[in-house]
């Protein structure tokens, strides 16, 4: 059985690893509201959304060389901003490097110095945007998984390489004012 041809959506002339701003979005699979609802015209945010909000807070603590910007979690996705920093230094040392797993901080001990690279990294693809971006998405799905909570996600992402500082602040304003102008649609 020939599986589908799905295009590549990410730029093939572009180095995801470069130190820029990054704008990302996030959907939950067939846009359905698994991180928080609408009753009585309020917000119920559940623990889903709480556990997003926590890992999106200690992306810095696994990779060093982000910072996040803007961010907010919508019933069935999540936009941010995310930026890569120079620091090739902290990227490329494998004792920096630590996975979102539950959030936590992980310290390979059985290592030795001679052998410090964690088996987990393979390839060139670590401190790329991709490699970011999937270990969120993993460590939220994981967490949902493990508390029985439902939820599905999307396989890919969206990104947006942020060109100028005009266009962070226009995307930005579009992430805060993101469920101002779509609330009507929720209720």
């Amino acid at each position: 059985m020939d599986l589908p041809q799905r295009k590549n959506i990410r730029k093939y002339w572009y180095d995801y690893n470069n130190a820029w701003s990054y704008f990302i979005t996030i959907c939950t699979k067939y846009r359905e509201h698994y991180f928080w609802e609408i009753q009585d015209h309020k917000m119920i945010l559940n623990d889903l959304w709480k556990y997003v909000w926590n890992c999106r807070n200690n992306i810095p603590n696994h990779f060093p060389f982000v910072e996040i910007g803007e961010f907010i979690c919508m019933p069935d996705h999540i936009h941010g901003i995310l930026m890569i920093n120079e620091n090739q230094t902290n990227r490329r040392d494998a004792n920096m490097a630590r996975p979102l797993d539950h959030c936590d901080i992980q310290w390979f001990k059985d290592r030795t110095a001679h052998d410090a690279v964690p088996t987990w990294i393979h390839g060139p693809q670590y401190g790329s945007l991709w490699y970011i971006i999937n270990q969120y998405k993993w460590s939220i799905t994981k967490f949902a998984h493990q508390n029985f909570i439902p939820f599905e996600r999307q396989s890919r992402f969206y990104d947006h390489i942020i060109s100028d500082e005009i266009e962070y602040f226009v995307i930005k304003q579009y992430i805060k004012n993101n469920p101002k102008n779509r609330w009507q649609k929720f209720h």
